[in-house]
């Protein structure tokens, strides 16, 4: 090309030389300018003119000869006389004469004319040839120009300088398609191209640029697009705003801004984490592998190990954080650049804005998959807990990117609760109901300390927020290289936090190599997770040096011996052994407190109630659950309700059964189970302190407007033991004292003596001798049973002696003033035990029944007034009988029958029953409590149990 360009070049020179001639001043030496020559329309109009203006100058000059000669013709004709012939032919020859000349003279013009239109002619043809030579010589210019130029766009576009490409581009496309002619006239003139005159896109060589032109754009294009989506890779300033002055110069990009960006986080979030969940799956996969490629993404998630789940979760955040750190650079970019080059850059900016909801979306849609499809039914709780705790990270990262992590959330706590109620209820429920019924009941000869409850926190709020801080400052950071959070968790296998001081954050991969070495050495040993490391391990240091405890008294020394302060059972343990778990699933299970909170008040409410249908128990086939006050009954409800929504919320079709007892003998030859009741009512003290004691650490894990349901939990809680204890003595002292019999022996009493009284009646003395038998009994295995538990004896006890008395005075039929002093003397002499044991014990109710026979010695003026005070400590048929026997003795009937019934209106307004039992042997002593009328039922309803 460049040879053919330089013989061109010299033809055309050559051939200019030569047409350097003048052809109006030498026609041997065409040597002109171009100032001296006419267009050719201008030429032809002037030749034209010259022309006419000869044509005219002869017609004119033929009308005045013909005039002429008219008018001699004329004036000859008059005066014929006047002329002669010689004048006539003078005047002729003239005529002839100027004819000639005018002749001569149109053909001195037309040859004139037709010299001037050949020089004319010679001098257009000339200029033509010019014209073009010149033309040819400047298109080789530019069509250099244009080569070169198309060599300066490889080489913008190679180092991805858009904005040049595009210039450059568009200076070749103007240039290929400029008309020739422009190329020679003066700045802003205007002409019109005609058809037939070529331009440099007629030219073979142009056309061939075109061609490559047209591929030069679509490179561009390619590169662009290219240079966008490593810029959503890898964030490069520079090269982005080369990328936005493209998209700016050059709207026609293939693809659009945002559909690149778009399209690119699109495909490669899905791309990447399955990819990822890919490289965890590969290693255990026994399939066909070439199937993991085409699997649907839940299912891939599926075949996902359960020991690899935590790091295939920290290896998708670690992908998924770049991909938004670099996004977040784009709004920093946009952020501090509102225009670029005079272009305003508004609407990118909202388009980056408005997108970044629609990218954590996306991510958010593919976590949900990956949780939804891992199988967390058969993780340990502290395997659960630290991946829950490095999700809620990733979603602190998420809201701190996007402002909105409402479906992730939503997904992670319904996830949290459905695993969160399953182990609850299939791996602790049913392990306490384990140990419940193969529970021997005997406590532990062990001096408990609360101070060994104070579990430590694994993840408190700082450590929780500080995590967060971090991986927030990273998406802050203006540092390119930046360490990612994620990585490092990767690498240390968790977010957990060592140790913290002047700043300095060491992660700690959960085990350290001394524990690592401890483990290898000894596989069994029961070594916590990293995330219940420091929280569990004292507490499973403490079950495994009970658990060498041994129960037989016989090798109990003195020296060992422990004191009254706490009775624990082996299942009691049990329970304190789970509540670790509980307190820092609250720590770490964030928007999950409230149900994790019930399920750890369901496990002492299940125990407590298990606890009373076990052990409150009169040996004559009675339910527990009948005949208790409706407080209690409520807190037995619900916690039926509690287990059925356990159930309901693991997915747990069958419905829970409590516990049967199998291990305890409750016949006479074990005392009816007199130490396992003793040691059952009073553990549940324990119990319950134990509950108290980490009633503050609940309080500050709870969210602030629920706080008050700790304390309700607690006073329930509290109710529920007192009564569940008054229950068992109640019942058991029923079942091993028999009061039912000493009933009518004190009915039949002969209450009409004639002497004062001098020694104790016998129904006061069988009925305190099988107390004192059973008390006795009692006192033998005192070294099994604490003092609270022998207090607790004795008030049922007398309780019932008391209440067996003032049924029985209430059944007497006769009565005299001295056989009131009997049954006086009998009260106070009666009760009194040469037991120092408890001796100190006050006698429940006693001051009742000593009101109660003195009220024999009413008048009927006090009655009602009395009745009125009394009327919850006394049925009705008792206060009948104080009428009856006391101050209505000598009245009429009609009288008699007023009073009482002034009375029945009494207790009716009251709300009172007024029924009376029809005889005394027919109603046994259970059947005598069920009653209303009775003792024990007034005493459920009116009493508290501090009183008690």
């Amino acid at each position: 090309k460049k040879f053919m360009s330089k013989t061109i070049e010299q033809l055309v020179q050559s051939e200019l030389q030569q047409l350097k001639v003048d052809p109006l001043k030498n026609p041997e030496k065409n040597d002109y300018t171009r100032d001296e020559l006419k267009d050719t329309e201008a030429l032809s109009i002037c030749l034209n003119r010259e022309d006419h203006t000869y044509m005219m100058a002869l017609r004119r000059v033929q009308m005045e000869l013909e005039e002429t000669t008219k008018k001699l013709g004329e004036e000859n004709a008059k005066n014929n006389d006047n002329y002669s012939g010689k004048d006539i032919q003078n005047l002729a020859q003239e005529i002839e004469m100027a004819y000639k000349s005018c002749k001569e003279g149109k053909e001195r013009i037309r040859h004139a004319k037709e010299s001037i239109a050949l020089n004319g002619l010679k001098v257009i043809v000339h200029y033509r040839k010019k014209k073009r030579l010149i033309d040819v010589l400047r298109t080789m210019k530019e069509i250099k120009l244009i080569f070169k130029t198309y060599d300066d766009l490889d080489d913008h576009l190679s180092r991805r300088d858009f904005p040049k490409a595009i210039e450059t581009m568009r200076s070749i496309a103007n240039t290929i398609h400029l008309p020739l002619s422009m190329l020679l006239g003066e700045k802003g003139e205007k002409s019109k191209r005609n058809i037939d005159e070529p331009s440099l896109s007629d030219l073979h060589c142009v056309k061939g640029i075109e061609k490559k032109l047209a591929s030069s754009e679509k490179r561009l294009d390619d590169n662009v697009i290219g240079a966008l989506e490593e810029c959503c890779e890898n964030f490069k300033g520079r090269l982005y705003k080369s990328v936005l002055l493209a998209y700016k110069k050059k709207p026609s990009v293939r693809l659009s801004y945002k559909k690149v960006i778009t399209d690119y986080y699109e495909r490669n979030i899905m791309n990447r984490l399955k990819k990822t969940v890919e490289s965890f799956v590969y290693p255990r996969y026994d399939g066909d592998i070439t199937q993991l490629s085409t699997m649907h993404f839940g299912d891939l998630c599926k075949l996902v190990h359960f020991e690899d789940v935590l790091p295939c979760c920290l290896a998708v955040f670690s992908v998924t954080s770049d991909m938004i750190k670099n996004y977040t650079w784009i709004m920093k970019w946009h952020q501090r650049y509102q225009t670029l080059e005079g272009y305003q850059l508004t609407n990118e900016q909202k388009m980056i804005e408005k997108n970044k909801m629609d990218i954590w979306n996306k991510v958010q849609k593919r976590m949900s998959d990956f949780l939804q499809a891992v199988q967390f039914s058969h993780f340990k709780i502290d395997q659960f807990l630290q991946i829950f705790h490095c999700v809620n990270i990733f979603i602190a990262y998420g809201d701190h990117f996007s402002h909105q992590s409402v479906g992730l959330r939503e997904t992670l706590v319904g996830i949290c609760k459905t695993y969160f109620y399953t182990f609850h209820r299939n791996q602790i429920l049913e392990g306490i109901k384990m140990m419940i019924e193969n529970d021997n009941w005997r406590r532990f000869n062990y001096k408990f300390k609360f101070d060994e409850l104070n579990i430590q926190s694994i993840h408190d709020a700082s450590t929780h927020e500080l995590h967060c801080k971090r991986v927030c400052a990273y998406l802050d950071s203006n540092v390119q290289d930046d360490v990612n959070p994620f990585d490092i968790a990767v690498k240390q296998k968790g977010f957990e936090v060592e140790s913290i001081s002047d700043g300095t954050i060491n992660v700690s991969d959960g085990y350290s190599e001394k524990k690592r070495k401890s483990l290898e050495a000894n596989p069994s040993a029961n070594v916590s997770s990293p995330l219940s490391m420091n929280g569990s391990l004292e507490m499973n240091q403490l079950m495994e040096g009970l658990d060498k405890l041994q129960l037989k008294e016989d090798i109990v020394d003195e020296e060992e011996k422990v004191s009254d302060e706490h009775v624990i059972t082996n299942a009691s343990l049990s329970i304190i052994k789970n509540l670790s778990t509980y307190m820092h699933s609250l720590e770490i299970l964030h928007d999950c407190e409230i149900d994790i909170f019930f399920c750890y008040t369901t496990l002492f409410k299940l125990y407590f109630v298990c606890v009373h249908r076990m052990f409150a128990i009169d040996g004559q086939g009675t339910d527990p659950l009948q005949d208790i006050d409706e407080k209690l009954k409520r807190f037995m409800e619900v916690t039926d309700k509690s287990l059925s929504t356990c159930n309901k919320q693991a997915n747990v079709k069958a419905s829970f059964n409590y516990p049967t007892q199998t291990m305890v003998n409750f016949s006479a030859d074990n005392s009816f189970a007199m130490r396992e009741r003793a040691t059952a009512a009073e553990n549940l003290k324990f119990v319950l302190e134990v509950a108290k004691h980490l009633e503050p650490r609940m309080v500050q894990l709870l969210p602030k407007k629920k706080k008050g349901i700790v304390t309700d939990f607690i006073q329930d809680l509290s109710y529920a033991k007192d009564r569940i204890r008054y229950y068992i003595y109640e019942r058991y002292v029923i079942q091993a004292i028999q009061f039912e019999p000493h009933v009518p022996k004190i009915a039949s009493h002969n209450f009409t003596p004639s002497n004062p009284p001098e020694a104790v009646s016998p129904y006061m003395l069988n009925l305190m001798t099988a107390v004192r038998t059973s008390l006795n009994e009692m006192l033998y295995y005192k070294e099994d049973i604490s003092k609270e538990a022998i207090k607790g004896f004795w008030d049922a006890a007398t309780r019932n002696a008391v209440e067996t008395l003032l049924d029985g005075y209430a059944r007497v039929k006769k009565l005299n003033e001295i056989g009131q002093a009997q049954m006086q003397f009998d009260v106070q002499q009666g009760f009194q035990m040469p037991l120092s044991e408890v001796s100190a014990y006050p006698i429940p109710k006693i001051d009742a029944l000593k009101e109660y026979i003195n009220a024999y010695y009413l008048q009927e003026d006090q009655v009602e007034t009395w009745v009125k005070d009394h009327l919850e400590q006394f049925d009705f048929y008792q206060v009948e009988r104080i009428l009856v026997l006391g101050v209505a003795k000598e009245y009429k009937k009609k009288t008699k029958n007023a009073l009482i019934q002034k009375v029945e209106q009494l207790y009716t307004a009251a709300g009172l029953s007024i029924e009376t039992p029809s005889s005394t042997t027919s109603k046994s002593m259970n059947s005598f409590v069920k009653s209303s009328k009775s003792i024990m039922a007034r005493f459920k309803k009116k009493s508290t149990p501090s009183k008690n």
